[in-house]
């Protein structure tokens, strides 16, 4: 699998090309990626909607009223997340995220894009907030849907930054994503990645989340 490296406090972490796993951005996985500000992000979404060819619905903590000014609301769909309640969008809370995901999954494979998971991690603390990843993840696994948890750049401290891409994986960013013939992104480097069987994967989450939950284990007799 093609990698590269990104920086966070210092820290050097693996990184994965837009389509560096199983060829593309691939159902059924979450994972998480690093803008430095928030033009980036919608720029990159923009992207993401015009290459990978699916529904994009992007969770901003911008109002539709002010996001219109930097993104096409025509081709993404906007939903408004914010910690207080409104009719407008969805609460930034673990179990409103989950539920709205949820209730989309039935619907056209989408391309979730959430924004403001530093701001997640401040309102709901970091212990829940990794949990729920790991059980966000499960539950997309055998779904047709994509989830990204995009975040600032040094907003996250580097330990609990290495324990979020266990379970949702860096996205290089900064590498361009290519579709190929079947509207699938790939990164234009020549080489081929190879797929991993259905046993394996399921082999290597078992392995993740085992790690996980003694990792809390070992915290919480501390």
């Amino acid at each position: 699998m093609l990698t590269g490296n990104i920086i966070i406090h210092g820290l050097v972490m693996s990184a994965i090309p837009i389509g560096g796993v199983m060829g593309s951005l691939s159902d059924g996985h979450l994972y998480s990626a690093i803008f430095d500000t928030p033009h980036d992000v919608y720029s990159w979404i923009e992207s993401i909607s015009n290459t990978y060819r699916r529904p994009v619905t992007f969770l901003s903590r911008i109002p539709e009223s002010r996001l219109s000014k930097d993104l096409d609301l025509n081709v993404i769909q906007s939903v408004w997340i914010s910690n207080k309640s409104n009719k407008e969008g969805i609460l930034l809370n673990h179990e409103s995220i989950y539920k709205f995901i949820e209730s989309r999954s039935t619907e056209n494979s989408d391309v979730f894009v959430i924004e403001g998971l530093e701001w997640l991690i401040s309102e709901c603390g970091t212990r829940d907030t990794l949990r729920h990843i790991m059980n966000l993840s499960d539950y997309i696994f055998d779904k047709q849907i994509v989830v990204i948890y995009v975040l600032q750049a040094n907003t996250i401290d580097e330990e609990v930054m290495e324990k979020i891409s266990r379970q949702a994986p860096l996205l290089d960013v900064g590498l361009d994503a290519v579709p190929d013939q079947d509207g699938n992104t790939s990164t234009d480097t020549g080489q081929s990645d190879s797929v991993p069987t259905q046993e394996e994967e399921s082999f290597w989450r078992t392995k993740e989340r085992s790690a996980f939950l003694v990792i809390h284990a070992t915290n919480s007799k501390r």
